[in-house]
């Protein structure tokens, strides 16, 4: 693509695709400065709230003659680091060259402050005592604590001496992955648990139905699978083609967990102290489930009226009319339905059932967003249900809210929605009067100039307890790039990298405005009219986690998954887990420059310590694009994350050569430029490097 109108989005983007050198210059706090010491050398990820060392320290070799020691309440904690590091169990008492695995109070050694969260841990390494002890709060403190001895043990086998002592800021810190529209199949969920678990989320949101597919295997309702779960041209047997799926049921757009697979999920999950929250989209959403209990009810019909009308989804004398954001017209389950809560009642039974002996549910997520505008207005058992008198959209809204928590309390579950399923027009729904304690919202509309900019804590005012998943710095199916070739949607704001995901402050959502969908600069004060459309946070405590989503209407392979979600994770986990100083500074300028240098930090950790473990679980992160300039006829070139090679391509040889500080380059012709990973078994696309070009770079970008 070489014009601009290939790439913009319209007249007034301001977004062009990035050239080698505003890369260069994007990538520059990410270089290495040889006069400075620079402060990663304790490389962890998620940083953690304090590292006590001590002059003259000494330090430990972990080989082969130590061991692990555990309580039995600490079984599944001691297996896995077993498995991680080769390393016996203790079968008899030694007191020396011992991992030991503790459940305690976590104590600061200098402070004697108590660590009160659940997840909190310490770990002490003594070259003296020739003693190693990770002591958390609970099960998962301990495990904590391993990931933080796995990350120091993976530099090498020699751990200096040290106390970490560490919780995090965040209750919950989770990714959302769609595998709705596209399907994902189990060895892909269970690499993302091991890439979440590396760096101490706690969270996997499953968004398991949507109009394009049904996920999960139902006991008893065999027609989700077998018509939701599967695309093909035959409307009386499956979904239509959609999304790029093709003719046939052979690509990602069909496919399902078997109840063999979701307990490999949940096993998995729960062996790395991961919650796995199920979310089935309704009433919106709710095409394949809509369409699968209509199948079951043309083939009951005749044999059984009230078999048949079981679980109806929908009114068949209902003529309204809308159409949804995806464009469908038939995609709203009817709330005024009986049969729709009778659907609803037997999967969350079955899920109970399949969660009990592994990881109990304690949540269920029922999506509530994006229910289209005339939906239900023209159904006649909608008009009927209120003595006759019509009912709006808000109120039958508000009754399908009521119902469904009426449906998870009475089975001890907790609820969770996205905003627009507790919400109408901004307005939260009364939360004193759902019988559920805790209610759990997913708050996602935030682009600054279409007024939703307060939502969040609007609903945390109202009592609600809200996990933040901004659109304009946490939905993950967005590009890495403003750049045609990079894959993504760009609806909520043109392109989110790492940096972009790092750079989210948790405790002032207002003080993240940037620019517009079109990349235009504005501030916090134009966006809240100074301070006269944003209400303040009242009630702080019911902000209780982050999210990272990733919707997959563009990813159609374990690989692009992958690539869409690593290495943003890691910034997610680190905003998560870690409260940055410069997060409180008000002054945009110092706040950024504090966090440039923090970034500075965090990349260099990511790029040394961090990439070539991803790669060792087999997960094929997106390699970054190189930056590079010709300066004194020398190609000097740069990565996001130091660690990487760059090859530049020699013509007249036909080869790639790795770029060094010596490599001359006296030509005024393109040089082509791409990125090698850590083990050089993968390589970024190529990128064209025209050493008589000049950067431009808007700072805002």
């Amino acid at each position: 693509m070489s014009r601009p109108e290939q790439w913009k989005r319209s007249k007034t983007d301001v977004h062009n695709p990035y050239s080698a050198q505003d890369r260069y210059r994007r990538y520059h706090d990410s270089m290495d400065d040889e006069t400075k010491t620079p402060d990663f050398s304790i490389p962890l990820i998620p940083k953690p709230i304090d590292v006590i060392t001590t002059s003259g320290h000494g330090s430990i070799k972990v080989n082969n003659s130590w061991v692990i020691r555990h309580s039995e309440a600490l079984t599944s904690e001691g297996k896995y680091l077993k498995g991680e590091t080769g390393l016996s169990i203790a079968n008899k008492q030694t007191s020396k060259n011992v991992i030991e695995l503790i459940i305690d109070d976590v104590i600061h050694p200098l402070t004697k402050k108590s660590f009160g969260h659940i997840e909190a841990y310490k770990l002490e390494v003594s070259s003296r005592a020739s003693w190693i002890a990770i002591t958390g709060k609970s099960a998962s403190g301990v495990f904590n604590g391993i990931q933080s001895f796995l990350a120091l043990f993976s530099t090498g086998d020699v751990i200096r001496d040290m106390i970490i002592v560490d919780q995090p800021r965040l209750s919950y810190r989770g990714m959302h992955v769609d595998v709705s529209r596209n399907f994902h199949p189990v060895f892909s969920i269970v690499k993302l648990i091991d890439g979440m678990a590396m760096v101490k989320m706690n969270k996997l949101h499953l968004h398991l139905s949507d109009d394009e597919g049904w996920r999960l295997e139902i006991p008893g309702l065999p027609e989700l699978t077998e018509i939701g779960a599967k695309r093909c041209f035959n409307v009386d047997e499956c979904l239509p083609p959609q999304l790029g799926s093709g003719p046939d049921s052979s690509t990602s757009g069909s496919g399902y967990y078997t109840i063999s697979d979701y307990k490999k999920i949940l096993q998995h999950a729960s062996s790395r102290h991961i919650q796995v929250i199920p979310e089935f989209d309704f009433p919106g959403h709710a095409r394949a489930a809509i369409k699968a209990m209509e199948k079951r009810y043309h083939d009951k019909i005749n044999l059984n009226r009230t078999l048949a009308e079981e679980y109806l989804l929908h009114d068949f004398h209902d003529k309204s009319e809308y159409l949804s954001v995806q464009f469908y017209n038939d995609g709203a389950a009817n709330p005024c339905l009986n049969s729709t809560y009778t659907f609803l009642g037997h999967v969350i039974d079955e899920l109970i059932n399949v969660h009990k002996d592994i990881q109990p549910l304690t949540l269920y997520h029922f999506g509530g967003d994006e229910v289209a505008k005339g939906a239900w207005v023209d159904s006649p058992k909608c008009q009927n249900l209120n003595h006759g008198n019509p009912m709006s959209k808000d109120q039958i809204s508000d009754m399908f809210l009521k119902r469904v928590d009426d449906i998870t309390s009475k089975r001890g579950l907790d609820m969770a929605a996205w905003e627009d399923g507790v919400s109408e027009q901004q307005k939260p729904f009364d939360k004193a009067s759902l019988k559920s304690k805790d209610v759990y919202v997913y708050t996602w509309q935030n682009v600054w100039e279409w007024g939703t900019t307060d939502i969040a804590y609007r609903i945390a005012n109202a009592g609600y307890k809200v996990i933040l998943c901004q659109a304009t710095y946490l939905y993950f199916d967005h590009p890495q790039e403003p750049d045609p070739e990079e894959p993504g949607m760009s609806w909520a704001i043109r392109f989110t990298d790492t940096k972009r995901v790092f750079s989210f402050i948790v405790d002032d959502i207002y003080q993240n405005t940037d620019q517009t969908v079109m990349g235009i600069p504005q501030t916090t004060s134009q966006v809240c009219r100074n301070n006269k459309i944003c209400p303040p946070l009242k009630k702080p405590e019911n902000i209780v986690g982050i999210q990272g989503q990733l919707w997959s209407e563009t990813v159609r392979s374990p690989e692009r998954l992958e690539y869409m979600i690593f290495p943003r994770l890691l910034a997610l986990a680190e905003r998560g887990w870690h409260k940055a100083a410069w997060e409180s500074i008000t002054d945009v300028d110092k706040r950024n420059a504090n966090m440039d240098e923090d970034w500075s930090r965090f990349s260099k950790i990511v790029g040394r310590n961090y990439l070539w473990r991803l790669e060792k679980l087999g997960i094929r992160y997106r390699i970054p694009l190189p930056g590079g300039k010709v300066e004194n006829n020398r190609i000097l070139t740069n990565t996001e994350f130091p660690g990487h090679t760059i090859e530049y391509f020699l013509p007249e040889k036909g080869i790639w050569e790795t770029v060094s500080k010596n490599t001359v380059y006296t030509e005024n012709t393109p040089i082509l430029l791409r990125t090698r990973n850590h083990d050089g078994s993968r390589i970024s696309r190529t990128v064209v490097l025209h050493p008589g070009f000049v950067a431009n770079i808007m700072k805002n970008n």
